[in-house]
């Protein structure tokens, strides 16, 4: 087993397991949903997802409602992002040298004056289903 730091111990990148859900997607139908519809879908799926921003995080626990969890886990990355793309042999010796120099800091990327708030990272049309 590998040897894991503090910093990564202290965000657990938590995530969400969950089951199949029957029904078509609406990448599935697309072409067959009228444009109106479509403006309709966009809009309901707008408010969805205002409603999900505005859910208040927990005081404690993995999605709690302050910033240092994620600041010190986007920190780790940054730090070891270089080595694990050596690593992993992604990018050639020329791209590598100049990897650095362009991953922003933590506060070119998060604006702490505003709390956290949970999103969704996987809204696409595969993944909106209906009947």
């Amino acid at each position: 087993m590998e040897d894991r730091t503090e910093t990564q111990l202290s965000w657990p990148c938590p995530y969400l397991v969950y089951t199949f859900l029957p029904g078509t997607s609406i990448g599935e139908a697309y072409d067959r949903v009228s444009p109106a519809e479509k403006l309709r879908l966009a809009d309901e799926m707008g408010h969805v997802v205002r409603k999900l921003h505005t859910l208040t995080l927990p005081e404690d626990g993995p999605l709690r409602r302050e910033w240092a969890p994620f600041r010190a886990f986007i920190e780790n990355q940054t730090a070891t992002c270089l080595m694990r793309l050596t690593e992993w042999q992604a990018l050639p010796p020329h791209l590598l040298a100049q990897v650095e120099s362009y991953l922003p800091s933590w506060s070119d990327l998060i604006d702490e004056s505003h709390p956290p708030c949970f999103l969704h990272g996987d809204l696409t049309r595969d993944h909106l289903l209906g009947e």
